[in-house]
């Protein structure tokens, strides 16, 4: 059993404690071959600062670009009101104000089992739901049914640049702007077979067996999803769902210290 409490300076959540439990159970006492395990938990994860740096870089105000075609010689350097007339308005970033740091909800269920001649089987069922994951939403997208395909800067809009960048640097309607929000979710169940043997004092090899199936809307905070208007869409497979996974691995000590460690790995998704 434990306890966990996890704070960032960076977002405005902070409210991020995480219990723990665990148990461990032997029917029959001491001399029982079987063994049952279970566990819950929650585990946050950390809102990576580099999300903060873009969007405090690429503000719409610390950093600018200004695009001069056929410039003239400039006698002096030009002043930033000068320049006005050659800005170009860049891609603005932001934090969502009620951003959340993504967390999961772990539960572990096993049996283990002693066979006879040093050999061990255990069978597991782990669910893993993990809320508030993060994702990139174009908060300045097209609405849908208003662009047109193939005709650059179409569509209707619906927000103003002028709301996020400030007006003397000229602000264009076709911006775009991007925010970084945690309404993403996951989903994951795995069926996990083990099988270890100790065949001899130099010999011994592990193999196990993995099912699982993982499903989500987002894959991290650089995703962008295909309709920003509507995220029901987006759930489906995730990137890392791997349907069927099995590992086999072995050591055998030979002579003159020599030790030979085969590993075969074998995955397969449909």
């Amino acid at each position: 059993m434990g306890l966990r409490y996890e704070n960032q300076s960076n977002i405005n959540s902070n409210l991020n404690v995480a219990p723990r439990i665990g148990f461990a159970w032997s029917p029959g006492g001491q001399q029982s071959k079987t063994v049952i395990r279970g566990g819950y938990g929650v585990f946050y994860e950390r809102v990576n600062e580099s999300l903060t740096l873009q969007a405090n870089r690429l503000n719409g105000v610390n950093q600018q670009q200004f695009t001069v075609q056929n410039p003239d010689f400039f006698p002096i350097i030009p002043t930033p009101a000068t320049l006005v007339q050659f800005s170009v308005p860049g891609s603005v970033y932001q934090l969502e104000n009620n951003l959340q740091a993504p967390y999961t909800l772990q539960s572990v269920f096993s049996v283990e089992r002693q066979l006879p001649r040093n050999m061990t089987v255990a069978t597991s069922y782990i669910n893993i739901r993990t809320l508030h994951m993060l994702r990139t939403r174009p908060l300045n997208a097209p609405l849908p049914g208003t662009f047109i395909q193939g005709v650059p800067g179409s569509g209707v809009r619906p927000l103003n640049c002028a709301d996020f960048i400030p007006v003397s640097i000229n602000p264009s309607t076709t911006c775009n702007i991007y925010e970084y929000d945690s309404s993403g979710r996951y989903n994951q169940n795995q069926f996990i077979v083990n099988f270890n043997s100790r065949m001899t004092r130099n010999i011994s090899f592990n193999a196990y067996y993995v099912l699982a199936k993982a499903s989500s809307d987002t894959d991290g905070s650089g995703t962008l999803p295909a309709n920003p208007y509507d995220f029901s869409t987006e759930y489906g497979r995730a990137s890392s769902d791997i349907r069927h996974r099995f590992v086999m691995t072995g050591n055998i000590r030979t002579f003159w210290g020599i030790s030979l460690n085969p590993f075969i790995t074998v995955d397969h998704s449909t």
